[in-house]
C-alpha cells in the first residue's frame, strides 16, 4: 500500500458526456465565425462541416468520430507518468532587476542572459523568455529569433508574426544554423470566432519543409469572453477545441487533440487572475474536461501568479498553484520564472520555482503508511527508550535518506546556524543559483553558422521596416 495524495475531480462521467452533448449542440446551431476562403474551402470539402452566414457549422455526428478517433490513437501511448519538470517561461515584456529591484523593459542584452540561462537549464522548443524592448517594436520578434538562434540550443519560435517578409526572414535565419521555424498563430477567439488573419498567415506557409505551422486555442475568461456559470463556459469552451481540433485537421497542419483552458476574469483590474482560488478551480474543470476528450491525463500546470516581483505573494501564489495542480495530476509546469500572469520574468523566481516544484513532488510521491522496516514495533520503542533516542537506529539512517527531502534553496535552519553562516537572504542565493547557471551555459555556434545568421538577421531588419 502506498498513499499520495490527490484531489477528488468535480465531475461524474455522464457530466462530462453532458457538457460535450451541449457543446455539440453549439457547434451545429451557432457554429464558429470564420470568412477565410481557403480554411471555409478546405474545412467543408468533406461531409460534416458547412458554411452558412459567414459561420461554419459542425455536424455533431462527424465531431463525436473526431473524438474518438482521437481518444485511440492517444490510446497507443505510453501511460507512463513523466518526470516532474519545470518549463520555461513565455516570452515576456519586463525584466525583475535582481541588481536593482526594477521591473523595467529589458534590454537586448538580458534577453541574451536570460536564454542562456533557459538554455543552461536544458530548456528548448519555446520561445525567449524575455522580448527586447531597446530595438525598433517592429524588430522585436525577429531579434529575439536571432538572440534565440545564437544563444541556445533550443528556444525560437512561437512569438507573434503575420508579416509575410518578417516570416521568411524568420525561416531563413532558422535554416542558417539548420534549424526549422515553428511558426504559431492563435487562431480561436473567444466566443466562438477564427481569427481570419491568423488563418491566412498560417496557410500560407503551411506544407513546407523549412516550417513547422502550428494554430492555439482561444483563452475564454468566465464571465468577459464566455458566460459567468461554470458549465456553460466550459460548454463554450470544449466547443471553440472541437471546432479548431477537426479544422486543425482538415487543413493538414496536424491530427488534432483537445484542450479546455477555462480562465478566470477579476472584474476589479480587468485582468485574469493567476494563482487566484478561481483560477484554480477553473483548472480543475478543464484539467478533467481535457482528459475526458483525450482519453488521457492533462499532465501541463503552471507555475501562476499576480506578483510583479519574487515576493510573498508570488512564494503563496505560485506554491499553491503548483501543488494545486500536481494534485490534479500535473507534472510539467510552464511559466517557470514568469510572473504578473506572462508580464515580467525574474531569474530569482526561476531558481525558486525549482524549489517549490521539488517540494510538490516529494509531496506527491507520499510514503508507505503502513511501512516497519522490518522491525516489531515494540521492540523499536523498546530499543529506543534504552536508547534514550531513535537517531541511532538503522530505520532511521535509513529512512532519514530516503524519506526526507532538502531543499536547494529553502533551507531548513534553525536561527543560530543562519546567523552562523551570516544571515544569508532567499534572493541573493536564488540570484547567485542563476548567474553560476548563465556561466554554465557553454553554448557557442560555429563561426560560420553565426556569420550566416548575422548576414541574415541584419537583412531581414532592412525589410521589416
Amino acid at each position: 500500500m502506498h498513499y499520495r495524495p490527490q484531489l477528488n475531480l468535480p465531475y461524474s462521467n455522464d457530466d462530462l458526456e453532458g457538457i460535450l452533448d451541449d457543446a455539440l449542440r453549439v457547434l451545429a446551431q451557432l457554429g464558429i465565425a470564420c470568412e477565410h476562403r481557403g480554411t471555409v474551402d478546405r474545412a467543408t470539402a468533406a461531409p460534416g462541416v458547412s458554411h452558412d452566414a459567414g459561420r461554419l457549422k459542425f455536424d455533431p455526428d462527424v465531431l463525436r468520430e473526431h473524438v474518438a478517433d482521437v481518444r485511440r490513437r492517444n490510446a497507443a501511448l505510453s501511460d507512463e507518468e513523466p518526470d516532474f519538470e519545470a518549463l520555461p517561461a513565455w516570452c515576456c515584456l519586463n525584466y525583475a532587476d535582481p541588481e536593482t529591484g526594477e521591473v523595467r523593459p529589458p534590454t537586448t542584452e538580458d534577453t541574451v542572459q536570460m536564454t542562456r540561462l533557459m538554455d543552461a537549464r536544458g530548456c528548448g522548443n519555446w520561445s525567449v523568455p524575455l522580448v527586447p524592448a531597446d530595438v525598433d517594436p517592429r524588430h522585436a520578434t525577429l531579434t529575439a529569433e536571432y538572440v534565440a538562434m545564437k544563444h541556445s540550443r533550443a528556444l525560437g519560435g512561437f512569438m507573434p508574426a503575420m508579416d509575410t517578409t518578417e516570416i521568411e526572414g524568420l525561416i531563413e535565419m532558422n535554416q542558417a544554423v539548420g534549424r526549422t521555424y515553428h511558426l504559431v498563430e492563435q487562431v480561436s477567439i473567444s466566443p466562438l470566432r477564427f481569427n481570419d488573419l491568423g488563418l491566412a498567415s498560417a496557410l500560407q506557409f503551411a506544407g513546407r519543409d523549412d516550417a513547422q505551422v502550428s494554430l492555439t486555442g482561444a483563452i475564454p475568461s468566465v464571465g468577459s469572453t464566455t458566460p459567468f456559470p461554470v458549465r456553460s463556459a466550459l460548454v463554450e469552451t470544449v466547443a471553440e477545441g472541437l471546432a479548431l481540433s477537426l479544422t486543425t485537421l482538415r487543413l493538414g497542419l496536424g491530427q488534432g487533440g483537445f484542450g479546455a483552458g477555462l480562465q478566470a476574469f477579476d472584474f476589479q483590474y480587468a485582468t485574469m487572475p493567476f494563482g487566484s482560488p478561481e483560477a484554480m478551480l477553473y483548472s480543475a474543470v478543464s484539467m478533467q474536461m481535457s482528459a475526458f476528450l483525450n482519453g488521457r491525463p492533462s499532465r501541463f500546470g503552471g507555475f501562476r501568479s499576480m506578483a510583479r516581483r519574487p515576493d510573498a505573494q508570488a512564494a503563496a501564489e505560485r506554491t499553491a498553484s503548483a501543488l494545486w495542480g500536481a494534485l490534479l495530476g500535473a507534472r510539467r509546469f510552464r511559466g517557470c520564472g514568469q510572473l504578473a500572469l506572462d508580464e515580467v520574468f525574474s531569474p530569482q523566481q526561476a531558481i525558486i520555482d525549482d524549489d517549490i516544484l521539488a517540494h510538490v513532488a516529494r509531496l506527491v510521491r507520499g510514503l508507505d503508511p503502513l511501512a516497519s522496516g522490518g522491525s516489531d514495533p515494540v521492540e523499536q520503542i523498546a530499543e529506543g527508550l534504552q536508547m534514550g533516542t531513535y537517531l541511532g537506529q538503522e530505520a532511521t539512517v535509513r529512512g532519514y535518506r530516503e524519506f526526507c527531502h532538502f531543499p536547494a534553496l529553502f533551507h531548513h535552519w534553525s536561527v543560530d546556524q543562519w546567523r552562523t553562516r551570516g544571515q544569508p537572504a532567499v534572493l541573493a542565493e536564488a540570484w547567485d543559483r542563476a548567474q553560476q547557471q548563465i556561466a554554465a551555459c557553454e553554448f557557442r555556434l560555429p563561426a560560420d553558422q553565426e556569420q550566416s545568421l548575422e548576414r541574415i538577421y541584419r537583412k531581414a531588419l532592412r525589410l521589416v521596416s
